[in-house]
């Protein structure tokens, strides 16, 4: 369902977000666990080195250019120039 209020992601719970999905990092108390997360990129055209774990099982496709510099560098904290 689409949620029309902020939403605060509970414990062993999934979702789907897309490039458009406004979100932001909350902070934690320093003893507070772990914190995973993971993104399935399916029309990938620029692979960050700095930000980027490989995987040693699949190859990056030749198209991709791979890009060996912080993305966010010259950026403040909400990700404008």
């Amino acid at each position: 369902p689409h949620l029309n209020k902020s939403y605060k992601i509970q414990a062993n719970e999934l979702i789907w977000m897309t490039d458009r999905t406004p979100h932001q990092a909350i902070r934690r108390p320093k003893k507070s666990g772990y914190h995973q997360s993971f993104r399935l990129v399916t029309n990938l055209r620029e692979w960050y080195s700095q930000h980027y774990t490989p995987n040693p099982n699949v190859a990056l496709p030749p198209s991709v250019e791979v890009i060996d510099s912080n993305r966010f560098e010259g950026q403040n904290y909400n990700g404008s120039n």
